[in-house]
């Protein structure tokens, strides 16, 4: 593919990108609105901060696209190769959090429904593993999954996607180069446990209290600079309770965290 072409592409991402931030724009406001008939300020304000972030990072892919667009600028291949690694990742990062904000606003406007179905959960913590296999790679981070239940349940599959895909991006996100982290399903007497362990600095006993709160952001940062909201745990946090399962975390200071879903086996 010649440079030209590339550069098309990149324009053409950004086009989607921008269209895709405005639509979620509107969503929010949607959302916003309802929040203040509501009488909760708070979150509105926290709604519209979400939004400010994430059209800061739009700007950001747009100003790696122009640099790559400038007729005058000689960029070697390493360059560009940098250049198209951080839209790629920015854009990985905007479209996820665009998912999660259009999400809240609408759990917010008028609640969660399931879309219930037979989903064995080993079977989509192995795909989802597969899916993160190559963001921990770019880490070195070695996921290990142990599974001793094959069970089905009744569960909403993208929703409960959603989940595992939130506890494995986070655990890569605040995880140390080099380092591991586990992921275990197992059958209890009445429920089956989901849990991600990493190796990360680990949540202060004061910030877990506030963990699963609506936009809360850790005073911990990703160790390679990744970009969140904090609506992910918030989301996870309403779907698997709309499971009549719980989620809940432990840890300690520089000794990582593990968070866990425990889901009863009959959730329908």
């Amino acid at each position: 593919m010649s440079r030209f072409s590339i550069l098309i592409n990149y324009c053409e991402l950004f086009d989607v990108l921008k269209c895709s931030f405005e639509s979620a724009c509107g969503v929010v406001d949607m959302a916003l609105s309802e929040l203040e008939q509501q009488d909760i300020p708070s979150e509105a304000a926290l709604l519209a901060g979400a939004a400010h972030d994430l059209g800061n990072h739009i700007a950001a892919i747009q100003g790696f696209s122009e640099l790559l667009l400038m007729p005058d600028l000689d960029l070697d291949l390493d360059h560009r190769r940098n250049f198209s690694e951080k839209i790629n990742q920015l854009s990985i990062e905007l479209l996820q959090q665009f998912r999660n904000l259009v999400d809240f606003s609408k759990i917010a406007s008028t609640g969660l429904e399931l879309d219930l179905s037979t989903v064995c959960m080993d079977q989509l913590i192995n795909e989802r593993l597969l899916h993160f296999a190559a963001q921990a790679e770019k880490k070195n981070i070695v996921l290990h999954f142990s599974s001793s239940c094959h069970l089905s349940l009744q569960l909403d599959l993208l929703r409960m996607q959603q989940v595992v895909d939130q506890l494995l991006s986070n655990a890569i996100k605040f995880s140390p180069c080099g380092s591991r982290i586990d992921v275990r399903l197992f059958a209890a007497t009445e429920e089956i446990v989901f849990s991600v362990h990493d190796q990360g600095e680990g949540i202060s006993k004061e910030e877990q209290a506030q963990l699963f709160s609506t936009l809360h952001c850790l005073s911990t940062k990703p160790t390679e600079g990744e970009f969140g909201l904090g609506l992910g745990l918030a989301l996870s946090k309403q779907i698997v309770m709309a499971h009549n399962g719980v989620i809940n975390v432990r840890s300690e200071l520089a000794e990582g965290a593990c968070f866990s879903v425990v889901l009863p086996r009959s959730t329908g």
